[in-house]
C-alpha cells in the first residue's frame, strides 16, 4: 500500500471514531434527557469513593500548585492515568493538567478527557494539543455551565 492510501485508511479509520464517540454520546444524551437520569452524581459518588478509599490515588492533583487548575474539587485524574505535560517553558509550568488518558480500540492511549480549559489553564490545554499531536477536540458537553459561559 502506498503512503497516500494508508494515509487515506489512517483518516478513515479517525473519521470513523470520532463519528462512533459522537453517536455514543448522542445516545447518551437522548437517553438521559427528560428521564430525570444523570451520570453525572453516579461519577462524582464513585469518584468521592475512589479518592476516600484511595483505590487510584491523586496525589499529582492534590497538590498545592495544581489544585487551583482543577475546576472542581472532587473530578480530578487519577495518577495511573493523567495526562502529563512535557514542555516546560517557565519555571510556572508543571506537567499537571486535568486531563485523562482513556482506553480505545487502538490502546490505552485512545482518547484524552479533559475538563474545559480555566483562564489560568488555557496554555496548559493547547500545550496538551500540541504535544499530544491531538487532531479533533470534541465537546460533550453544554457551552454553558451553572449559568455560566
Amino acid at each position: 500500500m502506498n503512503n497516500q492510501a494508508s494515509r487515506n485508511s489512517v483518516d478513515d479509520l479517525s473519521s470513523c471514531s470520532v463519528r462512533r464517540l459522537c453517536e455514543s454520546i448522542r445516545v447518551h444524551q437522548n437517553l438521559t434527557r427528560g428521564s430525570g437520569v444523570s451520570s453525572t452524581p453516579k461519577l462524582k459518588r464513585q469518584s468521592t469513593k475512589y479518592r476516600a478509599e484511595k483505590t487510584y490515588p491523586s496525589t499529582a492533583a492534590d497538590k498545592q500548585d495544581n489544585v487551583k487548575k482543577n475546576r472542581y474539587k472532587d473530578i480530578v485524574p487519577f495518577d495511573h492515568s493523567r495526562v502529563k505535560l512535557s514542555l516546560i517553558k517557565s519555571k510556572h509550568d508543571t506537567d499537571y493538567i486535568n486531563a485523562s488518558f482513556i482506553k480505545g480500540v487502538f490502546g490505552s492511549r485512545a482518547y484524552i478527557a479533559t475538563q474545559g480549559p480555566l483562564p489560568n489553564t488555557v496554555l496548559d490545554f493547547w500545550r496538551m494539543l500540541w504535544e499530544y499531536n491531538v487532531q479533533v477536540v470534541v465537546m460533550a458537553c453544554r457551552e454553558f455551565e451553572m449559568g455560566r459561559g
